[in-house]
Formats: structure tokens, C-alpha cells, sequence
């Protein structure tokens, strides 16, 4: 009798468990839901450093104060125990000389960005920041839709310079403050890095067609000098020459050339001006057209018709934006005209055009 009951038992206990083990099979595990703060977790352009990386939130630490930030994305922090983003769909995006910035937010909130040549810095009271001397500034980003799309361009509050690395801090409060008083609020963040594109130029000289040589009753003796971002007393950034004093070109009225003179500018400023002077020396002297060509000696915007005991001389010029839309492709390429100055009284007979194709490259 003794070890049939203990047998018994035994078997119970074994039904038991048994049950307990099918009835749990049975119930469904629950889904892990995505926390608010991966919901919400912006995304950069593919203008943001590729090797950027996110930090993951289990990971995360506080910076110390004074730490320098290298990385160029450790996704959204919270700083002064704010611990929910507010805001999504962060998109930075860079040019030549432009950059913006745009996200959704709530409608009511009062976000500013803060921008710097320099990584942030880990504040003291556990924000990032940059100190003193080293911040470019810092913006309210508007809200320009009602369903709360909030934008700026960097380029509109400070200037942004070719082939440069920027860094920013995104701020979003958790209340509307004055961003003058904003050390004590609670406040979400997020940051990282941008670089802009560099430009190089090429600008090509492809035909001369001259209207009047200046001289009435013979070709002539013509020479001429092509300037690329001229800045006057004989400084510019590039230039070539066709012909000079000692070695003049015979083109008489309503002629052309086919010529093929090219200057290059591997890291163009947007602001791009092309000036060519062409004169007609009846003198030929040798003491004219010095190593960087007469031309050089006059400023952009007064450059224009003239003439002294030597000869007769005269410019066409253009000045072109290429921070405009136009010219925003990796590669193109933009045919140009240009057309001297016109003549005015005791100025000289000398008018010419210019024909050629400047070729833009962003990389």
C-alpha cells in the first residue's frame, strides 16, 4: 500500500504539470510596441555625413560637462529630464554656399537651432551647446505650414562657405520661451553635421567677333586679356591672354575668331565674374601689357570704354550667381554672351562680343 500511494501521488503531480504546460502554450505572447522615442526618431538626408551613426537609447550616456562632441549623429537627447522627442522627420540638406534645416513639430512649440564651425559641447547642465566665441548663432526655426512643418535656411541668417563642415544643435523647449532665457527650460535636442559641396569652375572662351576695331581705316591691332573674379589694382583669380602689345592680332570690323582660351577655379565662390578686356594699341608698346595684362588694373564694376595717346580699349563682362536654382545639377554646363560696354563720348571705337561656356561641377 505504501508505494502504490507514493506512486499516485507521483502521477498527479506529473498531470499537473502537464496541464500547466499546455495551457500555456496556448496564450499568445504579447507584441513589444515600439517606444515613443523610436517612433519619433528623425532621419538625416544623404547630405549628412554617411558614416554618422545612432546611438542606441539602452546605450546612451550623459556627457560630461566640457566633453566635446565628435560624432556626427547620436540621434535625439534630452536634456533637464525631458525624456520624449517632439518632434520627426528631421532633413538637413547642403549646397555650395546654402543649407536648411526642416522637421514636423507640434504647432505650438518655439524651436531655434544654434550653429558652429566646431563640434558641441557638453554644457553643465547637461545640454550641448557651444561656447563662448565659438557659435556662428543661434535662429527661431518658423513654422511655415499649419500642420506643423518647421523650417530655416543657414544661408538667409549667416553666410555659408564652400567645402566647410558644420555642426548644430537642434532645440525644441517644452514650453514657448524667449531663446535669450532658455538656460534653465526643459528641452529636447538633437544634433549633428552637415558638409557643403565644392565647386569647381571652368570657364571657356570659344569666339571674338568684333564689331569695330577701332581703327577707321585699317584691321586692328588688337590683343586681349580674360579675367576670372577680378578684384582691380591687378589682383583676380584666374586669367589668360591672346595676343599682346609686341605680338597683335589683325581683326578688322565685323571679323570673328574662333579661339579656344580656358580659366579654371577649383573652388569657385558663388558669386562668379567674367571680364575680358580687348584693346586696339596703335602705338605697340612694349611697357603696356604687363605680366598680368592691363585689364587687371580696373575694378569690375567701373571697367568700361576708354582711350589715352597709346590706343583705345573697352570690356565685356557678366556676373553670374551660381547659388541660384539653375545651377544646382553636379554637371552642366551654361552658354554665355557677353556683349562690351557701351560706347560713350571721347571713349574710342573699339566694341566687341565675347562668345564661350562656363562648366559647373559640384562634388
Amino acid at each position: 500500500m505504501r508505494v502504490s500511494t507514493i506512486n499516485a501521488i507521483i502521477i498527479m503531480a506529473l498531470a499537473v504539470v502537464v496541464c500547466e504546460a499546455t495551457a500555456s502554450s496556448k496564450v499568445p505572447r504579447p507584441e513589444r510596441m515600439p517606444s515613443p522615442e523610436s517612433a519619433l526618431a528623425p532621419t538625416l538626408s544623404v547630405q549628412v555625413d554617411r558614416n554618422s551613426t545612432r546611438a542606441n537609447s539602452k546605450t546612451r550616456r550623459t556627457p560630461t560637462p566640457g566633453e566635446r562632441i565628435e560624432k556626427s549623429r547620436i540621434g535625439v537627447s534630452a536634456c533637464n529630464k525631458v525624456s520624449t522627442p517632439r518632434f520627426k522627420g528631421l532633413d538637413v540638406k547642403a549646397e555650395v554656399s546654402r543649407a536648411q534645416i526642416s522637421f514636423a513639430a507640434e504647432p505650438g512649440l518655439a524651436p531655434y537651432v544654434e550653429l558652429s564651425k566646431t563640434p558641441p559641447t557638453a554644457m553643465k547642465d547637461g545640454c550641448l551647446g557651444f561656447p563662448s566665441g565659438q557659435s556662428l548663432g543661434s535662429w527661431p526655426v518658423p513654422r511655415i505650414t499649419e500642420g506643423g512643418l518647421f523650417f530655416l535656411s543657414f544661408d538667409k541668417q549667416t553666410k555659408i562657405e564652400p567645402a566647410t563642415k558644420y555642426y548644430y544643435v537642434l532645440n525644441i523647449p517644452e514650453v514657448n520661451v524667449n531663446i535669450n532665457s532658455r538656460g534653465n527650460n526643459e528641452r529636447t535636442q538633437d544634433f549633428g553635421q552637415f558638409t557643403t559641396k565644392r565647386q569647381r569652375v571652368k570657364i571657356i572662351f570659344t569666339r571674338i567677333y568684333v564689331l569695330s576695331d577701332g581703327d577707321s581705316e585699317s584691321p586692328g591691332d588688337l590683343y586681349f586679356g580674360f579675367y576670372a573674379n577680378p578684384y582691380g589694382n591687378g589682383q583676380y583669380q584666374a586669367y589668360k591672354f591672346l595676343g599682346n602689345a609686341r605680338k597683335r592680332l589683325s581683326i578688322e570690323s565685323g571679323r570673328s575668331i574662333d579661339i579656344y582660351e580656358e580659366l579654371v577655379i577649383d573652388n569657385a565662390p558663388d558669386r562668379l565674374r567674367i571680364m575680358v578686356y580687348g584693346e586696339d594699341d596703335d602705338e605697340g608698346a612694349d611697357d603696356i601689357f604687363e605680366d598680368w595684362g592691363p585689364g587687371a588694373n580696373y575694378e569690375f564694376e567701373r571697367a568700361g570704354p576708354g582711350k589715352n595717346q597709346y590706343g583705345e580699349w573697352n570690356f565685356a563682362k557678366a556676373e553670374f550667381d551660381l547659388s541660384e536654382d539653375r545651377y544646382q545639377a553636379k554637371k552642366l554646363s551654361v552658354p554665355f554672351n557677353l556683349r562690351s560696354v557701351p560706347l560713350g563720348p571721347n571713349t574710342g571705337d573699339v566694341v566687341f562680343d565675347v562668345n564661350g561656356r562656363i562648366e559647373i561641377t559640384h562634388y
